[in-house]
């Protein structure tokens, strides 16, 4: 599959976001929340979709943010097969919120690490599971 992150593999729908925040399962990893459900497969969606949330409140500049942001979408685009993966094992949507909650100055090669990281819990957990 190609590395690419097309609109349709984004979270969009207010009310999907909802359901990230209200009955996602978490899994923390330092400075990451992975929070995951999973939804009925479409016909034309793609296997794994993912929003990407980095605090205002906590990250009072713009800059900051979108920095962050933009790092983290790098992260998924490179490393999405193995979600990918998973959820068309599944034969199910994997719908993932990523959230960043730590420091201001990351540096990609610590997000990159605690990113897998976190991938390689929910791997483990939904083995677990099945």
């Amino acid at each position: 599959m190609a590395n690419t992150f097309p609109k349709a593999a984004r979270v969009t729908s207010k009310k999907e976001i909802e359901k990230i925040f209200s009955e996602a399962v978490a899994i923390r990893q330092k400075s990451l929340v992975l929070r995951y459900y999973f939804s009925e497969m479409e016909a034309d969606r793609v296997p794994v979709r993912v929003l990407f949330v980095v605090p205002k409140r906590r990250f009072k500049r713009a800059v900051t943010r979108n920095r962050i942001k933009r790092q983290l979408r790098e992260i998924y685009r490179t490393n999405k097969t193995d979600l990918e993966k998973m959820a068309l094992e599944s034969n199910k949507v994997l719908i993932l919120g990523v959230l960043y909650l730590g420091c201001p100055d990351a540096h990609f090669p610590t997000l990159r690490e605690n990113y897998l990281l976190a991938v390689e819990k929910l791997n483990k957990r939904l083995v677990n599971n099945n």
